[in-house]
């Protein structure tokens, strides 16, 4: 799976949880998904230089992210 893809799939997940279903991308040298999650704004930055293990890392970055927004058990996390 491309690293295009992947980052996709985690904004389209990270967007479903998001207080109004809205999200903000910014573009630099980093992705940075911002949205507001239990009424408190939130950012995740995505890897802009993917490597061999992106998929695997970024599955345990959004696991973390996923926790402490107060998913209980972010088994979403999977389908990457």
């Amino acid at each position: 799976m491309s690293t295009r893809a992947i980052n996709r799939q985690i904004i389209k997940l990270l967007k479903s949880y998001a207080d109004d279903k809205e999200i903000t991308l910014q573009h630099s040298k980093h992705i940075k998904v911002i949205g507001t999650y239990n009424g408190e704004k939130r950012v995740i930055t995505l890897a802009s230089s993917p490597s061999r293990r992106y998929k695997k890392n970024m599955i345990c970055v959004l696991r973390r992210f996923l926790l402490s927004i107060g998913v209980a058990t972010p088994l979403e996390v999977s389908i990457l």
